[in-house]
């Protein structure tokens, strides 16, 4: 095994860490943990007489608050205490494929606690081409994106041909959760046209805000790695 340092602390987030050291093998009831990378783990193995390497971080995690302080500022931006972390353990080491983004933050005092406030820095999507086109910043400014994923009478038309493929719902069906389905559907179309069975994009935290903010409920399901079935 071989450790190597990040030339600097990195501030990343990840479906990992549950608190006191130990760590989910799942993240479809989690939300991303804020940490700082100290420094990388190459493991290496031999099977069948070939080398197979992996590259593991190693992470401080920022120990949580109480939600009525932690969304203090409304999602997708979060509080977190900035001079205590989570106990060493299991969660401290994590797969460098694990990691969903980076984040920017701020520091503040609030409520008398010293915090860091977070929000997510996406990896995954850049769009330089429909931003410049638009001359916008974020992609939730784009009229595309107004038009195809939050317009009712847009989505409306949508549910109809998912009715028609699925047939009807019934009368305890929550709709608004449906909703928030089509328009995420409706933004991967726009974006990438078609995904191939078992692809799956992860949607930038401003584009879900939005969406859930316009088709809001009590439970939400974050991100989901494919399942084999």
């Amino acid at each position: 095994m071989g450790l190597f340092w990040a030339r600097k602390i990195v501030e990343a987030l990840a479906f990992w860490s549950i608190g006191n050291g130990q760590l989910s093998h799942t993240c479809s009831d989690l939300s991303p943990h804020p940490g700082q990378i100290v420094n990388f783990l190459e493991h290496s193995i031999i099977m069948n007489g070939t080398v197979k390497s992996h590259i593991l971080a190693k992470v401080t995690w920022f120990k949580g608050l109480d939600d009525s302080i932690r969304y203090y500022f409304g999602k997708p931006v979060e509080v977190w205490h900035r001079r205590q972390y989570e106990q060493e353990g299991p969660s401290m080491f994590i797969p460098v494929h694990r990691i969903k983004s980076k984040f920017v933050y701020a520091t503040d005092i609030l409520m008398g606690k010293y915090v860091i406030v977070v929000c997510p820095r996406e990896r995954y999507i850049v769009l330089p081409a429909k931003l410049d086109e638009a001359r916008i910043t974020c992609i939730t400014m784009h009229e595309a994106y107004k038009v195809n994923c939050l317009n009712h009478h847009v989505l409306e038309l949508s549910f109809y041909e998912y009715l028609d493929y699925n047939g009807p719902i019934g009368a305890e069906e929550p709709v608004h959760e449906l909703y928030r389905y089509i328009a995420y559907r409706r933004y991967t179309r726009w974006l990438w046209h078609r995904l191939g069975k078992k692809t799956r994009k992860v949607i930038p935290s401003c584009v879900v805000s939005a969406i859930r903010t316009r088709f809001p409920s009590d439970e939400y399901t974050g991100f989901m790695y494919p399942r084999d079935y």
